[in-house]
């Protein structure tokens, strides 16, 4: 799906992509932002990121340049500075959300997909689905470190462990997951699943990890699979997930069933019904609300949830053909 979903936006990307907002909206948007709270959403197709503020309004669309596909964000709390990679033109967007503009770019990075920063070392790392590898950046010099191979071709998510400081990246459409140490740049690997599309960490140091074709989610701590969690009937293509540390929940995304499945622990409990084909998802910790994007609605929304229930649709203008991967600061 995701490879189809590259192939469709390659083809509908224009240079008549989203212009920047008047300065007058700029210093609006970002006096909004600058204390936190607000969430990027990567606009696959129209070369775009577009912001929402913490009270649910889309407020601001910075433009990140013609021909690109930003397919996600990530928020490094150190330098507090949101970084977008760019799968077609291979390189990461620096965003500071004191401005909301894009104020460097980083070149070095094949093919960059998801990016994640670890806050216990200055580092943040980026998936190269085209190499197999995962290349480590600076947040703060901005420079390239040495990629470090995977387990298999086409690494897309990533996360960190709190507990063991491992980085965990899954690999689409191939039987395994890496762990690596990102200090030493060491490398283990574990069998498992076959579609692997989302990965994340509960504050227990738990790893939750989707998979789009067995449709369960895997449990792993450490290097050992313990089990698997079954969907409710009906739930299928789990396609990205996030944690939600206030309510201690794991929202998964169903992009078969337009629905978000939560996981309290092993339990999985009753899912909401969000835009169609979610497959992009971040929490904002500021709020402690979790934004689903909803790829292929009409008109594009990000589907906005509070505890268990879904609290507000955010709907998006026409220049969001296809919003993906989110971040909040």
């Amino acid at each position: 799906m995701f490879i189809l979903l590259l192939l469709i936006a390659t083809l509908l990307i224009s240079t008549q992509a989203t212009s920047a907002l008047n300065s007058s909206a700029w210093a609006s948007s970002a006096s909004i932002c600058k204390e936190g709270g607000c969430t990027y959403v990567a606009n696959l197709v129209c070369c775009s990121v577009g912001v929402i503020s913490p009270s649910n309004k889309l407020i601001a669309t910075i433009f990140t340049g013609a021909e690109g596909c930003p397919n996600s964000a990530a928020y490094d709390p150190r330098t507090k500075m949101i970084f977008v990679p760019d799968l077609c033109l291979d390189e990461v967007y620096v965003i500071n959300p004191a401005t909301n503009k894009v104020v460097h770019t980083i070149t070095g990075i094949e093919a960059p997909l998801f990016i994640v920063c670890d806050d216990k070392i200055p580092m943040c790392f980026a998936t190269d689905w085209d190499y197999g590898t995962v290349t480590p950046f600076s947040p703060t010099k901005l420079t390239v470190g040495t990629p470090v191979k995977q387990c298999n071709r086409n690494p897309e998510f990533l996360a960190f462990d709190p507990v063991n400081g491992m980085l965990y990246v899954g690999n689409v459409y191939r039987h395994c997951v890496t762990v690596e140490n990102p200090v030493t740049g060491a490398t283990k690997t574990i069998s498992v699943g076959y579609g692997i599309a989302g990965i994340s960490v509960a504050k227990s140091g738990m790893v939750y990890v989707d998979d789009a074709l067995y449709n369960v989610v895997f449990l792993i701590k450490g290097t050992r699979v313990l089990q698997n969690i079954s969907m409710p009937e009906g739930v299928t293509s789990l396609w990205g997930n996030t944690y939600d540390p206030e309510d201690n929940l794991v929202w998964v995304d169903s992009a078969g069933s337009n629905q978000a499945v939560p996981i309290n622990g092993t339990i999985v409990g009753t899912p909401v019904k969000t835009g169609n084909v979610p497959d992009g998802a971040c929490t904002d910790s500021v709020n402690g609300e979790v934004y689903v994007t909803n790829i292929n609605s009409n008109p594009p929304t990000v589907t906005v949830i509070k505890g268990t229930a879904v609290v507000k649709t955010v709907h998006l203008n026409d220049q969001y053909i296809e919003p993906f991967g989110c971040a909040s600061n």
